[in-house]
Parts: C-alpha cells; sequence; structure tokens
C-alpha cells in the first residue's frame, strides 16, 4: 500500500528567510566595520570568526569583508584616475600615489574546526610576502 502524507519534511520558506536573515546581518556588519582598520588577513579572519555560528557562516562573512574590501579600493582608484586626469600638475604621482590593493586569500580550510591559524604561523609566515604584484593590486596568504 501506498501512504500519502500532507506535511513536509523541510520547511523550505524557514529555512530560505533564515538564510535571508544570516545575509542581511552579515551585510549589516560588513557595513558597520571599520576597513582601515583591516590590514591582514589575521584582521579579516578575527571579524569572521566574531559571530560565532558555523564554518560556512565564518567563511560567507570573511568573504563579504574581503569584497566589501575590494569595492572600497576601486571607489579609491576611481577617484584616484579623475583627479589624475583632470591634473596638470607632472608630479601627481609623487604627491598623490596610486591606491594599492592588498587581496587576502580565504579558503575553506581557514575556518575548519581542526585547523589553528595560531599552530601554523610558523609556516605561513613565508606567505606573508606578496604573491601577485600587477598594477597596485597584491595578493597576500
Amino acid at each position: 500500500t501506498e501512504e500519502e502524507f500532507d506535511f513536509y519534511l523541510r520547511d523550505e520558506y524557514k529555512e530560505k528567510r533564515e538564510r535571508d536573515n544570516l545575509f542581511e546581518s552579515i551585510a549589516n556588519d560588513v557595513n558597520n566595520v571599520n576597513l582601515e582598520d583591516i590590514q591582514t588577513v589575521d584582521d579579516v579572519l578575527k571579524f569572521a570568526n566574531e559571530g560565532g555560528g558555523s564554518n560556512t557562516e565564518k567563511k560567507r562573512r570573511g568573504i563579504a569583508l574581503v569584497k566589501k574590501l575590494r569595492e572600497n579600493y576601486e571607489n579609491k582608484f576611481d577617484e584616484w584616475l579623475q583627479k589624475k586626469q583632470t591634473s596638470n600638475d607632472k608630479n601627481f604621482d609623487v604627491e598623490n600615489p596610486k591606491p594599492i590593493y592588498t587581496h587576502f586569500r580565504i579558503t575553506s580550510s581557514d575556518f575548519s574546526s581542526s585547523f589553528s591559524r595560531n599552530s601554523l604561523s610558523l609556516s605561513t609566515n613565508k606567505f606573508k610576502a606578496p604573491l601577485l604584484s600587477t598594477s597596485g593590486l597584491t595578493a597576500v596568504r
């Protein structure tokens, strides 16, 4: 015989609402952070771990912050480029240096519960040097 039930095993509407609330709270947290205080990947990880929650939530917080840092750089670069194009000063680059973007690489292993950034600090110091430097872009691990 076949049985039929009138209820779902998952409440998809509730799950979607919870996910949307999570994304909104992450966006609010990222908008309220002072981007000038974020200088290293450790600062990004500290921000990501502030909210607690699952490793996925921490990674989403970290990635959202990195995206916000990138947007901030792009805005600064656009302003700098407009000023440079309208300036007749030959020494503009010396007086107003081009903004530099530092990309922080965030991976799932940075948030796994078995991964301890402090215990591997000696082995990760070799990655502090720029990995890529092209037209003001710098990747740091």
